[in-house]
């Protein structure tokens, strides 16, 4: 059963380091209904996987500025996984 976990982990680190490459958002950082949206997952099990990500601190949280629904600017907490070589210079 620790195989799935790994494999949906996986996913999520990939899908966040694409982002941050990609530059798809000005943050390089991804929301919670961003992460579900483009990997097809529910918000929960997303938040799941980015809890283990926290603990095992492999993840940055950070503010970023989303437009809500009535077009208004709204700060939501966005993640990043953490970059291990600007870490270690730090």
């Amino acid at each position: 059963m620790a195989q799935p976990h790994e494999i949906t982990e996986s996913q999520l680190i990939a899908a966040l380091q694409e982002a941050r490459a990609e530059a798809r958002t000005p943050d390089g950082a991804l929301t919670t209904q961003e992460l579900a949206e483009e990997l097809n997952w529910s918000g929960a099990k997303v938040r799941k996987r980015l809890r283990a990500l926290k603990a095992a601190g492999q993840l940055e949280i950070v503010r970023v500025v989303r437009e809500n629904l009535a077009g208004a600017e709204q700060p939501l907490p966005g993640y990043r996984i953490l970059d291990k070589s600007t870490e270690a210079t730090e």
